[in-house]
């Protein structure tokens, strides 16, 4: 079985617009969903270095990874 990355994060839910956008950018680089707020991508994936700049996304709209 292959390793995966994983992100969990929260976002706050008065800004819609942040998460939207998160989400989309998430779904763009082929993310799986194992539940709300928990994303998986195979580890060695080019698109797995894309978790970086996302989560630093996350924390400057006020939510937690």
């Amino acid at each position: 079985m292959e390793p995966f990355s994983a992100l969990v994060l929260s976002l706050p839910s008065k800004d819609k617009a942040v998460r939207m956008r998160i989400w989309r950018a998430l779904h763009g680089v082929g993310c799986g969903v194992l539940r709300d707020g928990v994303y998986l991508l195979p580890a060695g994936s080019a698109q797995a270095a894309g978790f970086a700049g996302l989560e630093s996304e996350v924390k400057a709209a006020g939510g937690f990874e």
